[in-house]
């Protein structure tokens, strides 16, 4: 099969042209899986592919199978320093950076499995700015950055293993405009951008070392002045997406121009104005993590957003509809991290292997008679069956029907019923291994099939026509 099928934690598809006809399939891990506490607040997967959750109660690393928990522990200095983690990261020469939201920072060497911490010192400029630590960042010139919630960024040099902090200067009008700094990201020319729980989106000339603001929160003093969410995020127009609690703005590097989402009623609003995290998920596409109220879909085109709420009937809806962050790994898997709900997720395959188990049921729709003997996805997004005994049927999982049959009764172009193996070479190519009859590849330009058989006096062709 070309692309296994991969459970881990957190995943989502969408359909998203068929959007409102979806039924998203959500399944979760909890405490009683072996998640160390319900609230996670940082997701990251490693260069191992291993993926980590920052919890209220320690930092949780997931193979897939089983959980492993670094916790605090006050007789070991070789241990994390805190146990409410907040911000993960490993940097371009291996090292694992975990952030404490009130404790300091840890860095870790696992080749030498040791843990060295970071903490804040009044009489040192050298120390880290802040114990408040709130996102951990490297750069594309490897410059580690690290935000903190009141001692401004601390910089790492790493020949001196120390910090360089910078904070706001009252008496300078081109310095960082707050102390309060809660996510630091860098766009596709690379300017970085940080953005302030005091509402102020900051970007930062690496020439002269100055910052510039914009006040997304100027006209909304009266209604909030220091928020909780304030992730920044940069898609690939370059937007800069500000996630805060007075809902979502857009900002367009191109024209500086600002949109803002907001919550209400109507299908182009929000369904909270809490908004904790955004990620795009294809182009004109995001997905919004909201708090209270649930997961968010936004169609930039369209305008439209849909909602995805917890239900308490239905098993594979989301935990609940307190989200704090969106993540996705390099196997294009969506992790959504909740308060008090642990873990959601959802699979672009498990979604269409569930859409097809519920299709198999029924008769009406499918003409399926002897076990499924092969199933593989082709470059189109459709599942292809193979059947011992019925030929081959491909599913189309937008369509939710199947849209082409191939056995000897509704064509000639496959001489047997019998399939044994189905498989997707990296040219996405489909090919059929038979019982008896041979194998067979599928020719996408034609639409037909490719027939190889053995030919004993052909040392050039197939051994048998038993391909298994």
């Amino acid at each position: 099969m070309k692309k296994s099928v991969t459970i881990l934690i957190g995943l989502l598809y969408f359909s998203f042209l068929h959007a409102q006809e979806v039924d998203f399939l959500f399944k979760h891990l909890s405490i009683e899986d072996g998640l160390s506490e319900s609230t996670v607040h940082a997701i990251y997967q490693d260069s191992y592919g291993f993926m980590w959750f920052g919890t209220d109660a320690g930092l949780n690393k997931f193979d897939g199978y089983e959980f492993t928990l670094y916790q605090h522990d006050p007789l070991n200095a070789n241990s994390l320093v805190s146990n409410f983690i907040v911000s993960v990261f490993e940097d371009s020469y291996g090292y694992f950076w975990v952030g404490s939201g009130y404790d300091g920072l840890n860095r870790i060497d696992r080749k030498k499995e040791t843990i060295f911490t970071y903490t804040h010192h009044s009489d040192s400029s050298a120390s880290l700015s802040s114990n408040y630590v709130r996102d951990i960042f490297e750069d594309s010139k490897n410059t580690l950055w690290i935000a903190t919630a009141g001692g401004g960024i601390s910089i790492y040099n790493r020949e001196k293993d120390n910090f360089k902090q910078i904070r706001h200067d009252s008496s300078d009008a081109t310095s960082l405009p707050s102390n309060y700094i809660s996510t630091i990201v860098e766009d596709k020319t690379g300017n970085i951008w940080m953005s302030s729980t005091e509402g102020f989106i900051i970007s930062f000339n690496s020439i002269d070392s100055t910052f510039k603001t914009i006040d997304v929160y100027k006209g909304y003093r009266g209604d909030l002045f220091n928020t909780t969410f304030c992730q920044l995020y940069v898609d690939s127009n370059n937007d800069i997406w500000f996630c805060t609690e007075l809902g979502l703005f857009q900002y367009k590097q191109a024209n500086q121009a600002m949109k803002h989402y907001k919550e209400g009623p109507g299908l182009d609003d929000l369904n909270s104005n809490n908004v904790s995290s955004i990620l795009e998920y294809q182009k004109d596409i995001y997905l919004i993590a909201t708090d209270h109220g649930g997961l968010n879909i936004l169609n930039t085109k369209t305008g439209r957003i849909d909602k995805y709420l917890h239900n308490k009937f239905d098993d594979n809806s989301l935990s609940n509809n307190q989200l704090y962050t969106i993540y996705r790994s390099s196997d294009s898997i969506i992790w959504i991290g909740s308060f008090m709900g642990g873990m959601n997720y959802f699979d672009k395959k498990s979604y269409k292997f569930a859409q097809l188990q519920n299709l198999l049921k029924g008769k009406d729709k499918v003409n399926c008679c002897g076990s499924v003997s092969g199933i593989v996805e082709d470059k189109n997004g459709n599942i292809w069956l193979g059947y011992d005994g019925n030929g081959i049927e491909i599913f189309d999982p937008v369509k939710n029907k199947i849209v082409k049959r191939y056995n000897t009764t509704t064509t000639k172009e496959i001489g047997t019923d019998i399939i044994t193996s189905l498989y997707a070479d990296s040219k996405e190519d489909i090919w059929i291994g038979t019982y008896l009859d041979g194998m067979y590849k599928f020719n996408w330009q034609t639409e037909s099939f490719t027939h190889f058989i053995n030919n004993p006096r052909d040392t050039l062709s197939i051994h048998g026509n038993n391909i298994w």
